[in-house]
């Protein structure tokens, strides 16, 4: 089955002339949210992004977080990821790392510790104190004082850079509710994972309740009470982020869409997609263009 649309680093470069592609990264001095940032998408690379300056929307696997000033962001691949269009000034930075570049050279046990907690947690926000705010500035200050790389020397400054903030992120991360779950909450974030990974395939709450190895009935009971939504509607908000991703492939059909999604009839699809999107397939792929 084709893969979901992933923007890769070298799309961005070649599609927006401003941004470079280095080697294993972009540096983002002045981070803008265009139009087609505000639908649902997956990215080929990692980010770190840093808000210096008012408040900015997102919305990562269905759960929509403010990031108000000064605060910082790790997102991985697998997240799926939208943006709304701020009404206020605001600023921000990012680096985007390729999985390459994170591995090219030896990685401590503890880098890759904070690594795996903080991708397997999809997107991870936290607000950040004027110290660690002043310490994440500067580091943003060294990575744009040795981009573009000019010596060999230059590109492990920036691997240092990018090792040390993943540090901090992580102890960020240590010290948040997010890593001391109690155990509901943690049945709660291995069903949203769950569904991330099989929604595109796996509609029946009894799948996801046989995974998780509990009754379907407690599993809809915590969903319910940690979220305030049903695990049905996670199931099918997720389904329709995958849709969506999948009809901003031009060169997919509805028919295209229908069968990557695993429903039995295009019409199925169809039915389905108006009844928790609100408007048709094609209604959606025309409100499309109108963000060009």
């Amino acid at each position: 089955m084709e893969e979901v649309k992933q923007i890769s680093l070298q799309e961005l470069s070649n599609n927006f002339k401003d941004l470079h592609l280095q080697e294993g990264y972009i540096y983002i001095p002045e981070f803008r949210i265009s139009p087609d940032l505000t639908e649902p998408y997956r990215s080929g690379y990692y980010c770190i992004g840093y808000i210096t300056e008012g408040e900015m929307i997102m919305q990562s696997n269905l759960i929509r977080q403010s990031l108000k000033a000064p605060a910082i962001i790790f997102a991985d691949p697998a997240s799926v990821k939208s943006w709304e269009i701020p009404q206020d000034s605001y600023q921000a930075k990012s680096i985007l790392i390729s999985e390459n570049f994170l591995q090219e050279k030896i990685i401590e046990s503890n880098i890759l510790s904070v690594f795996s907690g903080l991708s397997g947690n999809g997107t991870f926000i936290a607000p950040l104190t004027k110290k660690t705010s002043d310490q994440i500035k500067a580091m943003f200050k060294i990575i744009d004082a040795y981009t573009p790389p000019t010596a060999t020397f230059h590109k492990e400054i920036i691997h240092g850079i990018v090792y040390s903030m993943l540090n901090i992120i992580g102890s960020l991360y240590d010290h948040t509710d997010q890593h001391s779950a109690t155990s509901t909450n943690k049945l709660n974030l291995r069903f949203r994972k769950a569904v991330s990974q099989h929604a595109i395939k796996e509609r029946d709450l009894g799948f996801y309740a046989a995974l998780l190895h509990i009754h379907p009935k407690y599993l809809s009971k915590v969903i319910r009470t940690e979220t305030g939504r049903t695990a049905s509607e996670w199931i099918q908000q997720q389904v329709i982020l995958e849709a969506k991703i999948l009809l901003q492939k031009a060169n997919l059909s509805i028919k295209d869409v229908s069968e990557l999604l695993h429903f039995p009839e295009q019409s199925t699809f169809g039915k389905y997609f108006k009844k928790y999107a609100s408007k048709s397939p094609n209604e959606y792929r025309d409100s499309l263009h109108q963000h060009n």
